[in-house]
C-alpha cells in the first residue's frame, strides 16, 4: 500500500512497467506490477517469481542478501536467460558488487528471436537500514536509457523507505 502511489507516479511519468519485488527464498517475488500504455511485453505478472541472477530487481535484492544466499545462488545452475545476459558466477558477482556500491543497477538485455530488447533499472528500498524490496522500471531496450530514470526511481524508493519507517500518527479523541 505504501509503494502504490509512488509506483503510479512512475507509470504516469514513464508509461513503462514498474515492479515492486521482494526476496522470496532464492527468487524474487513480484508483489506489484503496474504497466503504462507504452510498456514493453513482460513474461512476468504480479505474484510471479523472477530469478535473482539476471534481473535488475533480483540482482539488487541478492546484492543485499546474506552471503549464504548469495553463495547458494551462485553455486546453483543458472540457465541462460532468453535475453542472453551472461548467466555465470563471475558476471553475477560483478553485478552484485555494482548494486551494493551504487544501491542501484541498470541492465540492457540483448534481443533474441523470441524476446525483444529490454532495458531495466532497479533501486533498493530500505526499512530500518535493511533492503526489503527493489523498485524497478522495465522498458523497451531499443534506444532506451534506463539510467536516465534512476533519479526518479531513487526519489520514489527513498519516499517509500521513509514512509515504511514512519510510525502511524496517534489518533486522539476530542
Amino acid at each position: 500500500e505504501v509503494a502504490l502511489p509512488h509506483m503510479t507516479d512512475l507509470v504516469e511519468a514513464t508509461h513503462e512497467n514498474i515492479l515492486l519485488v521482494v526476496l522470496n527464498g532464492d527468487k524474487g517475488l513480484i508483489v506489484e506490477r503496474l504497466s503504462g500504455h507504452l510498456a514493453t511485453f513482460m513474461p512476468y505478472s504480479a505474484t510471479g517469481e523472477i530469478p535473482l541472477y539476471f534481473t535488475s530487481s533480483g540482482l539488487v535484492l541478492l546484492a543485499h542478501a546474506s552471503p549464504t544466499l548469495q553463495e547458494a545462488v551462485l553455486a546453483s545452475p543458472m540457465p541462460m536467460p532468453p535475453s542472453h545476459i551472461p548467466a555465470d558466477p563471475k558476471y553475477v558477482r560483478a553485478q552484485l558488487a555494482q548494486a551494493r556500491r551504487d544501491g542501484a543497477l541498470v541492465i540492457k538485455a540483448v534481443p533474441s528471436s523470441s524476446t525483444p530488447a529490454v532495458a531495466s533499472a532497479a533501486v533498493a528500498i530500505k526499512h530500518k537500514g535493511d533492503v526489503v524490496a527493489a523498485l524497478s522500471v522495465v522498458m523497451h531496450g531499443e534506444g532506451a536509457d534506463p539510467t536516465s530514470l534512476l533519479p526518479a526511481l531513487r526519489v520514489s524508493a527513498s519516499a517509500i523507505s521513509r514512509e515504511l519507517g514512519q510510525t502511524p500518527p496517534t489518533i486522539v479523541n476530542l
